[in-house]
């Protein structure tokens, strides 16, 4: 079984991030209120989205006033991400990084997403 290394599967997706962002259905504000009040957060939690793609999770996030930051694989991606962020009026930080290696400090935030990206890692 020839399987390719993860950097080149991470970015699986970053040729078609505009279509990705056109398709790919949202998330409720209901979840994120279920996560909030789940987990006794803070009323405005710092979050970490993991494998955020074009940030469907992070923007309804920023949506309730979290403070987000994005991690994605894939610079196209971001690309479409950050776009977006700025048109719907959202501070989102983005990174390039992995899930596994976020380069990020630790204890840094209150709550970690992963909408569908969660069984790439």
């Amino acid at each position: 079984m020839n399987i390719a290394p993860m950097g080149i599967r991470a970015r699986a997706f970053d040729g078609w991030a505009e279509d990705y962002e056109r398709f790919r259905p949202g998330y409720p504000r209901e979840l994120f209120d279920h996560i909030a009040s789940a987990f006794d957060l803070p009323e405005l939690p710092a979050a970490v989205d993991l494998g955020a793609g074009t940030g469907k999770v992070s923007r309804a996030a920023a949506a309730m006033g979290w403070r987000v930051t994005a991690v994605e694989p894939g610079p196209r991606m971001i690309e479409v991400l950050r776009r977006m962020a700025a048109t719907e009026g959202f501070e989102i930080e983005a990174i390039e990084a992995t899930a596994e290696d976020t380069g990020l400090e630790d204890a840094r935030f209150d709550v970690a997403t992963a909408g569908e990206a969660w069984h790439w890692f």
